[in-house]
Parts: structure tokens; sequence; C-alpha cells
């Protein structure tokens, strides 16, 4: 097998070690957001970042151990560097929640189709994921092996 073949091997289960250990993440982040949304009483936007960057904090340290192998070096650093990517990142998809509720509720409307506000929030949710999944490997990749390479 050629390197770039190898490399690109070693990346596709990289991707999809992330991708479980990010969906064990989604489960927490998706609980918390219910759970803040629903019981707490939060407004959605405010809600989505609490229990996002919860989450993303827990992602990544299970993804640094578990998937990148990176066990040396600047834990707290690395995860506050993570932290503030995800708050910029969480920021924009809280923006976009209230803007994709309202699409839901439209297209639940047009269909007449019920759902409880908690099952808008967590549809909204997956709608906004899969694109952050994508986002939060490449950086948490670069953050847990390329920073490592460059000894910082």
């Amino acid at each position: 097998m050629s390197t770039e073949a190898n490399n690109l091997n070693k990346t596709m289960k990289s991707f999809f070690r992330f991708g479980t250990v990010s969906g064990c993440g989604w489960l927490l982040d998706t609980s918390l957001l219910f759970f803040f949304a629903q019981w707490l009483h939060l407004p959605v936007f405010q809600a989505n970042f609490l229990s996002s960057v919860i989450a993303a904090i827990a992602v990544f340290s299970a993804s640094r151990l578990l998937v990148f192998r990176a066990r040396s070096g600047q834990y707290l650093v690395r995860t506050g560097l993570y932290t503030l990517y995800t708050c910029v990142v969480i920021l924009l998809a809280s923006s976009a929640m209230p803007v994709v509720l309202l699409l839901l509720k439209a297209l639940a409307n047009q269909y007449s189709l019920a759902l409880s506000d908690g099952g808008e929030v967590l549809l909204a949710k997956a709608f906004i994921t899969p694109p952050q999944l994508l986002a939060n490997f490449c950086m948490a990749r670069v953050l847990s092996t390329t920073i490592t390479a460059l000894k910082l």
C-alpha cells in the first residue's frame, strides 16, 4: 500500500473513531440541551451554548486519548484552545438554532406534522450537528497531533 493510501486509511479510521466518541458527546450534548431548554426553561441559544461547551470539552478530552493517541504535554493549553475554538463554532451554531427552529415549525405546519417544542429543538440540533462534526474533527486532530509535531 502506498504512503498516501496508508495515510488516508489512518485518517478515515481516526475520523470514524472520532465520530463514535462524538456520537457519545452528542448524546450528552442533546440530553443537556433538552434538560436546559425544557426543564430549566433557558432560551434555546443559551441552552445550546451551555450544553455544547460541556460536551465539547468531554469529547476533546476523550478523543485526545482514544482517537489521536495523544498523551503528552500541554493538556490544559490544548483544551483551552479547543474550548475557544468550540465557543466560536457554538456561537455560530447557537445563532442558527432559532432560524432552524422557525424553518422546522414552518415545515411542520406545511405538512400538518405535530412536533413538540422539545422535538423541534432536538431536530434542529440534528440539522446543525454534521458540519460541526467535520470541523471539530479537523481542529481536534490539529491540536492533538500537529501541534505535538511542532513541539508546542
